[in-house]
C-alpha cells in the first residue's frame, strides 16, 4: 500500500511538473503571437510610409521631369531667338559684339544651371532608388522573421498537445491505481471482518 502511495505521490508530481511546463509553453506562446502581431504591425506601417514616401518621390520626380521640358523648350526658343538676331545683325557685328558676349554668358550660365539642376535631379532619382531597394530588402527581412516566428508558434502547438496527451495518460495511470488500492482496501477490510 505504502509502494501505491508513493506512486500516486510520483504521479501527482509528475502531473504537476507537466502543467507548469504546459503553463510556460502557453505564457512562451502568447509572448511569440504578440511579438508576431507587433511586427506586423511595424511592418504594415514601415510598408505604408514606404508607398507614401515612393508616391511623394513620384510626384515630385514628375514635377522635375515638367519643369525641365518647359525649361528645355524655353531655351530652345532663347537660342533660336539669338540665332536669327545674330544673322540679322550680322552686319552690326563689330558693335554689337559686347551684347552678343553678354547673352552668350547668361545662356551659358542659364545652361550651367539647368545641367546641374538636371544632375541633382538625377542624383535624388538615384538615392530614392537606393532608398526603395534597401525598404525592400527590409520589408523581406521581416517577412522571413514572420515566416520563423510562425514556424515556432506552430512548434510550440505541437509540444502543447504531446503534453496534454501525456497529462491525459498519467490522468488514467491515476484512476487505475486508485481502483487497485480500493480493491485491495475492501479485499483487507473483508479479510479484517
Amino acid at each position: 500500500m505504502e509502494s501505491l502511495r508513493n506512486e500516486l505521490e510520483m504521479k501527482g508530481d509528475e502531473i504537476g511538473t507537466l502543467m507548469e511546463k504546459i503553463s510556460n509553453i502557453e505564457v512562451k506562446l502568447r509572448l511569440s503571437n504578440q511579438k508576431l502581431r507587433v511586427t506586423e504591425q511595424v511592418l504594415t506601417e514601415k510598408e505604408e510610409a514606404f508607398r507614401r514616401e515612393e508616391a511623394r518621390h513620384l510626384e515630385e520626380h514628375a514635377l522635375l521631369e515638367k519643369s525641365l521640358t518647359v525649361t528645355h523648350e524655353t531655351y530652345r526658343g532663347m537660342i533660336k531667338e539669338v540665332a536669327e538676331k545674330v544673322n540679322t545683325t550680322l552686319d552690326g557685328f563689330q558693335s554689337m559684339s559686347g551684347n552678343i558676349t553678354e547673352k552668350q554668358g547668361k545662356y551659358e550660365k542659364t545652361v550651367m544651371e539647368a545641367s546641374k539642376l538636371l544632375w541633382t535631379a538625377t542624383n535624388w532619382v538615384i538615392e530614392r532608388n537606393h532608398e526603395k531597394e534597401k525598404m525592400k530588402k527590409e520589408m523581406e527581412r521581416k517577412k522571413e522573421e514572420i515566416k520563423k516566428l510562425e514556424e515556432k508558434v506552430r512548434e510550440d502547438e505541437k509540444e502543447k498537445e504531446t503534453m496534454k496527451e501525456t497529462l491525459m495518460g498519467l490522468g488514467e495511470e491515476k484512476r487505475e491505481a486508485i481502483r487497485q488500492l480500493c480493491v485491495w482496501i475492501d479485499h483487507h477490510s473483508g479479510w479484517s471482518l
